[in-house]
């Protein structure tokens, strides 16, 4: 009964959202962020996304639509806040004309996924079925997002560098003006409705038991203007033919872009066992080979901000949340962003059988809070907070201390502290000492 109701209502809000159009799908199918929830990403510029059926990624996808809202207009976007908020929501509909294929069947609908980038090389994939929707037509977005069931609210999905994005290991120049580039990559992070914690499991919408078993597919290149957004489509790059080692490294040899235009080089991933129909994780040169920041490196020889002259190959990495020596990695072995000094204090005027946890943290770089949870030697895992524990010092990324009760503890002895990042990763310290 829960899931019906919650199903009715958020369907209702769909269908108020805009009119039938008959298009690609022959009525209104809505795919978007329907419950106020939102992708945390950098949306100073507009972001890119495609959506597309994971057994069909060519025949059946969004095409040309523009299915990301950075700001909220009323008209095309009835969510999304405002530029550069860093909130950016999905609003979709498969029947538009720039749509290609239709997801729905008579049968039901096949599961999709949604490839998202933002301008600072972050993204998102996202993969949805049809449970919340079963018995209509649409997707919701939410679905895929954590719930917070004690609170009874959706938390936004994080952008990170988890897609597939590469990063550049090494660079030559050759005689005939190219460069040979070794490049690594990742496996892809896909995260779903049939995930443990999300809304999608909470509700019992997670029908097929979907697993995106992610792997790395081709290496992929593409010329396009720099300063918009970059076309996912696969079929507007060139498959190089290459594709990563057993260990995700590639090496190519590429043409620097003219003025003006940038060179793209990404990768697709194999998700659900197919290969994916966007370029899910990209890294890109500015043609012109200019070197304005005079740090001696061009953006040609891998200076990834030619304003800052601080930041270019071979420069020191600190602590500071960014790339400082281009190599596609952020704060790489320099930030301690662990939970220290753990102490459980039964002392402390609290509750019966309860005590106050306190502890501190020494960077906050990209930390978006805790959990303060009780482990037990069989592995269980009992998360004593409702809500996550927010981050005081995350904005500066400097240190800070903490402290929260909890109930019927009897030792600190299985006490521990989660620390909790943008990209959804999670350390877990302790356990407390007992004082």
């Amino acid at each position: 009964m829960r899931r019906m109701l919650l199903v009715l209502s958020v369907f209702g809000m769909a269908s108020s959202m805009g009119p039938e159009a008959l298009a690609s799908c022959a009525v209104y199918t809505p795919m978007g962020h329907l419950l106020g929830s939102f992708f945390a990403c950098t949306d100073a510029t507009e972001v890119s996304a495609l959506a597309y059926q994971i057994t069909d990624p060519a025949g059946t996808h969004t095409g040309t639509e523009d299915i990301t809202c950075e700001a909220a207009d009323q008209v095309n976007c009835y969510t999304g806040g405002s530029l550069g908020d860093g909130q950016v929501s999905i609003q979709a509909d498969w029947s538009k004309p720039g749509v290609a294929g239709c997801p729905r069947t008579p049968s039901g609908g096949e599961r999709v996924v949604i490839v998202v980038q933002s301008s600072d090389g972050k993204g998102l994939l996202v993969s949805l079925g049809d449970g919340f929707f079963s018995a209509f037509d649409g997707y919701l977005v939410e679905g895929a997002h954590p719930y917070d069931s004690v609170a009874g609210t959706v938390q936004p999905l994080v952008c990170h560098n988890r897609t597939g994005r590469p990063t550049l290991l090494a660079q030559s120049a050759n005689p005939d003006t190219t460069f040979t580039l070794v490049l690594h990559f990742e496996a892809p992070l896909v995260q779903s409705d049939c995930d443990q914690g999300s809304l999608g499991v909470f509700a019992e919408a997670c029908t097929d038991n979907f697993e995106p078993n992610s792997a790395l597919g081709g290496v992929y290149t593409s010329v396009q203007p720099c300063g918009l957004p970059a076309n996912l489509r696969p079929s507007l790059w060139t498959n190089t033919g290459v594709r990563p080692d057993a260990s995700g490294n590639a090496t190519i040899r590429v043409t620097p872009p003219t003025d003006g235009q940038c060179l793209f080089i990404g990768g697709t991933s194999i998700i659900g066992g197919f290969e994916s129909g966007a370029i899910t994780g990209f890294i890109q040169f500015e043609g012109g080979c200019r070197d304005a920041d005079a740090d001696g490196f061009t953006n040609c020889a891998g200076d990834c901000d030619d304003a800052n002259a601080a930041i270019h190959p071979g420069a020191t990495e600190i602590c500071n949340a960014i790339d400082d020596n281009c190599d596609g990695a952020v704060d790489e072995g320099v930030c301690d962003q662990s939970a220290v000094d753990i102490v459980v204090d039964f002392n402390q005027p609290v509750a019966k059988k309860s005590g106050l946890v306190t502890w501190r943290t020494i960077n906050e770089v990209d930390v978006i809070g805790f959990n303060v949870v009780l482990l037990g030697s069989d592995g269980s895992r009992s998360q004593q907070n409702g809500a996550l524990i927010g981050c005081d010092e995350c904005r500066t990324g400097r240190g800070a201390s903490y402290s929260f009760i909890v109930q019927k503890v009897k030792s600190g002895r299985n006490v521990f502290v989660e620390v909790v990042h943008r990209d959804g990763t999670v350390g877990t310290f302790g356990p407390a000492i007992r004082q």
